[in-house]
């Protein structure tokens, strides 16, 4: 694990130009508190009772899936600890993968954590250094589908200009359409209207200030 994140410092952009992406950027959205229940949750941690989110379980898999049909030369997962006590979203998502895949199968130099990023800005922000030597046409952005127009959008502010097409959604990649069928009613409305407004708030505040400083103090 510490290797793996040490190697952000000194990474070179991967060479895979017969992929479709030479890099995958995967991002992490938070985690979930659930009931403790093993069976259902083998990744389970420690008290208090939280999880890698559905959402983040969701395009680690989608991340993994493209990998196996030979699309994607690196993954990069990104996000940061964002929850006291527990490891970086990246880490997490790294291990909810190699839970699922061998290493025969997605081997861990396929694999490339960013582990510093609190929120979506900083996504973009931390990972520039690790893909701006990649031409944008094979980059590509992985995130759920109610978080993909601002991602990419922050991200092009960053200098990462993604193609409308490499913006790839979790559930079209997993084949559940717009959305996760498990992910309730509530729930969707209430993702979707925040992320409404933090959209909006991008054309005020373009490269996500405020609420980088709002998540530095709800996260600490």
């Amino acid at each position: 694990h510490e290797q793996l994140s040490q190697e952000n410092s000194s990474f070179k952009a991967p060479t895979h130009p017969n992929k479709e992406y030479e890099a995958l950027v995967v991002l992490g959205k938070n985690w979930d508190k659930r009931a403790k229940n093993p069976e259902k949750d083998p990744l389970y941690r420690s008290e208090p009772e939280f999880l890698l989110s559905r959402d983040s379980m969701l395009s680690t898999t989608a991340a993994a899936e493209l990998y196996r049909q030979g699309r994607v030369g690196k993954i990069i997962f990104s996000t940061g600890q964002t929850l006291e006590g527990f490891p970086s979203e990246a880490e997490a998502m790294r291990d909810h993968l190699r839970h699922f895949y061998s290493n025969d199968e997605i081997p861990n130099e396929a694999i490339q954590l960013e582990d510093t990023s609190i929120d979506t800005a900083g996504n973009a922000e931390q990972t520039l250094p690790l893909i701006k030597n990649i031409d944008p046409k094979k980059i590509g952005l992985l995130t759920v589908g109610y978080h993909k127009k601002r991602a990419k959008r922050l991200f092009r502010k960053f200098g990462i200009k993604i193609p409308n097409n490499n913006a790839l959604s979790s559930e079209k990649v997993l084949g559940m359409g717009r959305s996760d069928p498990e992910r309730s009613i509530l729930k969707t409305i209430k993702e979707r209207t925040i992320e409404a407004t933090l959209n909006t708030l991008l054309y005020f505040d373009p490269y996500g200030k405020l609420p980088r400083k709002l998540t530095s103090v709800t996260r600490k």
